[in-house]
Protein backbone atom coordinates (compact mmCIF):
# COMPACT_ATOMS: atom_id res chain seq x y z
CA UNK A 1 0.00 0.00 0.00
CA UNK A 2 0.82 3.58 -0.49
CA UNK A 3 -0.75 7.08 -1.19
CA UNK A 4 -2.23 6.98 -4.76
CA UNK A 5 0.22 8.50 -7.25
CA UNK A 6 -2.11 8.07 -10.14
CA UNK A 7 -3.39 11.76 -10.86
CA UNK A 8 -5.75 10.86 -13.62
CA UNK A 9 -7.73 8.38 -10.77
CA UNK A 10 -7.03 10.47 -8.17
CA UNK A 11 -8.65 13.71 -9.92
CA UNK A 12 -12.10 11.32 -10.75
CA UNK A 13 -12.02 10.13 -7.44
CA UNK A 14 -12.11 13.89 -6.30
CA UNK A 15 -14.48 14.92 -9.17
CA UNK A 16 -17.01 12.16 -8.97
CA UNK A 17 -16.65 10.85 -5.62
CA UNK A 18 -15.83 13.91 -3.44
CA UNK A 19 -12.36 12.58 -2.39
CA UNK A 20 -10.25 14.80 -1.66
CA UNK A 21 -6.88 14.76 -3.32
CA UNK A 22 -4.46 13.31 -0.94
CA UNK A 23 -7.13 10.94 0.85
CA UNK A 24 -7.09 7.95 -1.51
CA UNK A 25 -4.57 4.98 -0.79
CA UNK A 26 -3.66 2.87 -3.46
CA UNK A 27 -3.27 -1.24 -2.49
CA UNK A 28 -0.88 -2.02 -5.49
CA UNK A 29 0.08 -5.71 -5.13
CA UNK A 30 -1.63 -8.40 -3.51
CA UNK A 31 -0.47 -12.18 -3.85
CA UNK A 32 -1.80 -15.61 -2.54
CA UNK A 33 -0.39 -19.29 -2.93
CA UNK A 34 -2.47 -22.26 -3.97
CA UNK A 35 -2.22 -23.59 -0.17
CA UNK A 36 -4.02 -20.38 1.55
CA UNK A 37 -7.16 -21.15 2.52
CA UNK A 38 -10.45 -19.78 0.64
CA UNK A 39 -11.46 -16.16 1.09
CA UNK A 40 -8.11 -15.79 2.56
CA UNK A 41 -7.43 -12.06 0.29
CA UNK A 42 -11.21 -10.63 0.80
CA UNK A 43 -10.23 -11.55 4.61
CA UNK A 44 -6.75 -9.65 4.74
CA UNK A 45 -8.94 -6.56 2.56
CA UNK A 46 -11.54 -6.53 5.15
CA UNK A 47 -8.77 -6.34 8.02
CA UNK A 48 -6.96 -3.84 5.86
CA UNK A 49 -9.66 -1.58 5.91
CA UNK A 50 -10.18 -2.04 9.58
CA UNK A 51 -6.81 -1.30 9.93
CA UNK A 52 -6.29 1.59 8.04
CA UNK A 53 -9.39 2.98 9.30
CA UNK A 54 -7.60 3.04 12.58
CA UNK A 55 -4.33 4.33 11.89
CA UNK A 56 -4.39 6.49 9.42
CA UNK A 57 -7.73 8.38 9.83
CA UNK A 58 -6.94 10.70 6.74
CA UNK A 59 -7.15 8.01 4.56
CA UNK A 60 -10.89 8.01 3.05
CA UNK A 61 -10.92 5.49 0.10
CA UNK A 62 -8.43 2.22 -0.60
CA UNK A 63 -8.47 1.74 -4.54
CA UNK A 64 -6.67 -0.71 -6.81
CA UNK A 65 -6.25 -1.55 -10.20
CA UNK A 66 -7.04 -4.82 -11.84
CA UNK A 67 -5.75 -5.91 -15.30
CA UNK A 68 -7.76 -8.56 -17.12
CA UNK A 69 -5.04 -9.34 -19.31
CA UNK A 70 -3.33 -11.08 -16.73
CA UNK A 71 -6.23 -12.87 -16.27
CA UNK A 72 -7.17 -11.35 -12.60
CA UNK A 73 -11.02 -10.63 -12.53
CA UNK A 74 -10.95 -9.02 -9.66
CA UNK A 75 -13.42 -11.47 -7.40
CA UNK A 76 -11.61 -11.01 -3.88
CA UNK A 77 -11.95 -7.27 -4.11
CA UNK A 78 -15.95 -7.67 -5.03
CA UNK A 79 -15.80 -10.51 -2.37
CA UNK A 80 -14.97 -7.37 0.33
CA UNK A 81 -17.18 -5.34 -0.95
CA UNK A 82 -15.45 -3.25 -3.21
CA UNK A 83 -16.58 -1.92 -5.91
CA UNK A 84 -15.67 -0.94 -9.28
CA UNK A 85 -15.59 2.70 -10.35
CA UNK A 86 -14.06 3.20 -13.05
CA UNK A 87 -11.54 1.70 -16.07
CA UNK A 88 -8.74 3.16 -17.55
CA UNK A 89 -7.60 2.36 -21.23
CA UNK A 90 -4.37 -0.13 -21.45
CA UNK A 91 -1.27 0.65 -21.80
CA UNK A 92 0.88 -1.35 -24.16
CA UNK A 93 3.34 -4.00 -22.26
CA UNK A 94 6.96 -2.79 -23.00
CA UNK A 95 9.56 -4.72 -22.98
CA UNK A 96 13.81 -4.83 -22.33
CA UNK A 97 15.42 -7.61 -24.47
CA UNK A 98 12.26 -9.79 -24.28
CA UNK A 99 12.04 -8.83 -20.90
CA UNK A 100 8.65 -7.08 -19.20
CA UNK A 101 9.68 -3.50 -17.60
CA UNK A 102 7.47 -1.17 -16.46
CA UNK A 103 7.53 2.73 -18.15
CA UNK A 104 8.90 3.39 -14.45
CA UNK A 105 11.32 1.20 -14.86
CA UNK A 106 12.09 2.32 -18.46
CA UNK A 107 12.71 6.14 -16.53
CA UNK A 108 14.86 4.48 -13.46
CA UNK A 109 17.02 2.72 -16.08
CA UNK A 110 17.21 4.39 -19.30
CA UNK A 111 15.91 7.97 -18.53
CA UNK A 112 12.92 7.87 -20.34
CA UNK A 113 10.32 5.81 -21.58
CA UNK A 114 9.92 6.39 -25.16
CA UNK A 115 10.73 3.53 -26.88
CA UNK A 116 11.74 5.29 -30.24
CA UNK A 117 14.18 7.60 -28.57
CA UNK A 118 15.49 4.22 -26.44
CA UNK A 119 15.92 2.18 -29.40
CA UNK A 120 18.67 5.16 -31.17
CA UNK A 121 20.22 5.93 -27.99
CA UNK A 122 21.11 2.53 -26.98
CA UNK A 123 21.59 0.21 -29.51
CA UNK A 124 22.90 -2.55 -27.27
CA UNK A 125 18.99 -3.38 -25.94
CA UNK A 126 15.82 -4.25 -28.35
CA UNK A 127 13.43 -2.37 -26.92
CA UNK A 128 9.82 -3.31 -27.95
CA UNK A 129 6.02 -2.87 -27.23
CA UNK A 130 3.03 -5.27 -27.32
CA UNK A 131 1.29 -5.18 -30.60
CA UNK A 132 -2.01 -7.34 -29.36
CA UNK A 133 -5.37 -4.83 -28.39
CA UNK A 134 -5.53 -5.04 -24.53
CA UNK A 135 -8.37 -4.81 -22.69
CA UNK A 136 -8.72 -1.87 -20.41
CA UNK A 137 -7.60 -2.00 -16.61
CA UNK A 138 -10.29 -1.90 -13.66
CA UNK A 139 -10.20 0.49 -10.33
CA UNK A 140 -11.87 -0.85 -7.66
CA UNK A 141 -12.79 1.38 -5.03
CA UNK A 142 -13.31 0.88 -0.98
CA UNK A 143 -14.37 3.80 1.45
CA UNK A 144 -12.60 3.11 4.47
CA UNK A 145 -15.77 4.54 6.79
CA UNK A 146 -19.16 3.67 5.85
CA UNK A 147 -20.32 1.27 2.73
CA UNK A 148 -19.07 1.95 -0.87
CA UNK A 149 -21.68 3.18 -3.37
CA UNK A 150 -21.92 1.03 -6.56
CA UNK A 151 -21.72 2.53 -9.90
CA UNK A 152 -24.36 1.05 -12.75
CA UNK A 153 -22.29 -1.34 -15.19
CA UNK A 154 -23.18 1.07 -18.24
CA UNK A 155 -21.84 4.27 -16.05
CA UNK A 156 -18.47 3.54 -15.73
CA UNK A 157 -16.02 6.43 -16.39
CA UNK A 158 -13.30 5.17 -19.26
CA UNK A 159 -10.26 7.20 -18.24
CA UNK A 160 -7.71 7.87 -21.02
CA UNK A 161 -4.38 7.71 -20.08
Amino acid sequence: MSPLEWMRVARQLQTQFDVPLGSAWDVSRVYSFDVAPANAISYLLGKLRSAIRQELPSVRVLTTAVDPNLGFTGSSYRSANWQQWMSITARPYLYVDGLYASPRQLRNRFGGANLAQLSAENRAHRFEQSRFRLLDSVIFCSRVRGETEQVAAGEYRLLRR
